[in-house]
């Protein structure tokens, strides 16, 4: 979980409120839902009216004439962390609700619920402590990501994607009106550039919640699953993003930057980042990345060599091999279409000794090996073509 400002001041005493959630869970049957959900979803109601007494004290100052740019402190703090517990809230009653239907294993959809209601009080505790306090003296820099979506199984269950798919709906409503404030007052050539990037994940957001529905209403086949998750956790991923930007627009996104184009880390992660946003928006690849996720028998020890070489790039030992030569090959041209990379200094990658001079790729195209195993290509010229012999 992201860093949350400490708590200053008291939390007032959480109250129901007349929202349409609100009022659907008064009437809901919860008798088979543990006692510590309930309790959960009854202490959430009041993070939508706080949310929304925010976006109007915003409205206000919008219509004296502020930018959104301009929003004095510590207001779009204290909209970035409601907004935060707001898309908890949202997803974990959408989870419990779902599981009330009995349309997914119980234990499964409930611990999935409990990791973002857990992370809804820090959040809701350090909004209101930035809505009363006129000096808070916190800041942020970076948007925060949401908790990772954790299956027993190697994909989500329809269940708990539908729930995930009626959350994007949920919040795709609020970011759209707030988008609508910032078409009116983008003027400096930052605030456009702002404006275009927030536009273009809108529009990403709308076609991955299009493409998840259509699949839903065409009868589900088996093989589409993972496409159903791709555009749903896509959304899902974006929207948290969106929200946190709206309501601070000097945030630098720190969330996985693919994640605009595909969220579903662990398949896209040692995708090169240029074909990536290529690939991802193409039905064919994914296909394809998709069946070649399900043939790696040993998923741990490909994510292992994905943090292996990000944290060689973190401390400059390697950089991409594109980066220093724009028109060479920059990825193997097999999937799932990892990046070419150059050596700078002495560095070891996944038992690999390299050296200065030597560029690699990541072996990860089937036959795996009796137990999945990976390995790196290295050659010390340079390609010649995007697949290295």
């Amino acid at each position: 979980m992201a860093d949350i400002p400490k708590t200053l001041g008291k939390p007032r005493e959480t109250r129901m409120i007349g929202n349409a959630t609100g009022e659907a869970l008064k009437t809901a049957d919860m008798s088979n839902v543990p006692s510590i959900f309930q309790e959960y979803r009854r202490q959430g109601h009041e993070i939508h009216g706080l949310l929304i007494s925010l976006e109007k004290e915003r409205a206000q100052y919008i219509e004296d004439g502020c930018s959104l740019w301009e929003i004095p402190h510590p207001l779009p703090i204290a909209l970035t962390f409601a907004w935060n517990a707001y898309v908890r809230q949202v997803l974990g009653e959408k989870l419990v609700s779902t599981d009330m239907l009995d349309t997914s294993p119980k234990d499964e959809t409930f611990a999935q619920a409990e990791l973002f209601y857990k992370e809804v009080e820090p959040w809701f505790a350090a909004a209101k402590s930035a809505s009363e306090i006129p000096d808070y003296p916190y800041d942020i820099e970076t948007t925060a990501p949401l908790p990772s979506w954790r299956c027993a199984r190697s994909e989500c269950s329809v269940a708990q994607l539908e729930a995930a798919l009626n959350t994007c709906t949920e919040l795709e409503f609020s970011t759209k009106r707030t988008l609508a404030l910032f078409s009116e007052k983008a003027s400096s050539p930052e605030e456009l550039a702002d404006q275009s990037t927030f536009k273009q994940m809108a529009e990403n957001i709308a076609s991955a919640i299009a493409a998840a529905r259509h699949i839903l209403r065409n009868n589900l086949l088996p093989e589409e699953q993972l496409n159903l998750e791709d555009h749903t956790l896509n959304a899902l991923a974006l929207l948290s993003s969106l929200g946190q930007l709206l309501s601070k627009p000097n945030l630098s996104d720190k969330t996985d930057q693919y994640a605009k184009y595909n969220p579903v880390s662990e398949r896209w992660r040692l995708t090169d980042p240029d074909e990536r946003i290529i690939r991802a928006a193409d039905p064919k690849y994914v296909d394809e990345l998709n069946r070649w996720w399900k043939q790696d028998p040993n998923h741990k020890e490909t994510l292992a060599l994905g943090d292996a070489i990000d944290t060689a790039l973190q401390v400059e030992a390697i950089k991409r091999f594109a980066d220093a030569n724009p028109h060479q090959p920059s990825f193997w041209d097999t999937c799932p279409w990892p990046s070419i990379y150059h050596v700078h200094r002495p560095v070891t990658i996944a038992g690999n000794t390299l050296a200065p001079g030597d560029n690699f790729v990541a072996d990860l195209s089937p036959p795996f090996g009796t137990h999945g195993q990976k390995h790196l290509r290295i050659q010390p010229t340079l390609p010649r073509s995007p697949i290295l012999s």
